[in-house]
């Protein structure tokens, strides 16, 4: 695959997070082998055959373009690298898809409504994921996001109960 200068620079930039534990001093251990572990699943569905080439690349390079984020969003960009890279051709697969999409879009408009910044928009998106897999409504690949803390309730302007 080709990489531009900004992904290579991206990627070293999320290899020196990833090796400094206190850019992110309020992520569990659980975040560290989940992130190893979602990156090595995608490794090795790279490598898959019957996975045309320009989707892979337009999936890595969505994720390269959104890797330096911070824990929660860079968690949540490769845990939907991982899922787009899993998805079947079957219904469970085309509802997921559509509730992730029905609860990004909510989020979203929460966020413009709220007038919260853009540079947030991860940490209302997560809270919107937490919200509706605590109400049996998983997204897929989401399963692994932990409950929201007050920080993010802060910054997506929401209570517990949203």
């Amino acid at each position: 695959m080709e990489y531009t200068e900004l992904h290579l620079t991206k990627l070293a930039k999320f290899h020196g997070f990833i090796s400094n534990r206190n850019y992110y001093a309020k992520q569990t251990s659980l975040f560290y082998s989940s992130i190893k572990q979602e990156l090595e699943k995608i490794v090795i569905k790279l490598s898959y055959d019957d996975i045309p080439k320009a989707y892979k690349k337009q999936i890595m390079h969505s994720l390269l373009d959104n890797i330096d984020y911070c824990g929660p969003g860079i968690f949540n960009h490769i845990m939907m690298a991982n899922m787009l890279l899993t998805l079947e051709d079957s219904v469970e697969s085309w509802l997921a898809i559509l509730r992730n999409i029905l609860i990004l879009q909510l989020a979203d408009q929460h966020r413009l409504n709220k007038k919260i910044s853009e540079r947030h928009s991860t940490h209302v998106r997560n809270i919107f994921l937490i919200y509706a897999a605590n109400n049996h409504f998983n997204a897929l690949g989401f399963e692994k996001l932990q409950d929201f803390d007050e920080i993010h309730q802060d910054l997506a302007h929401v209570s517990a109960e949203i």
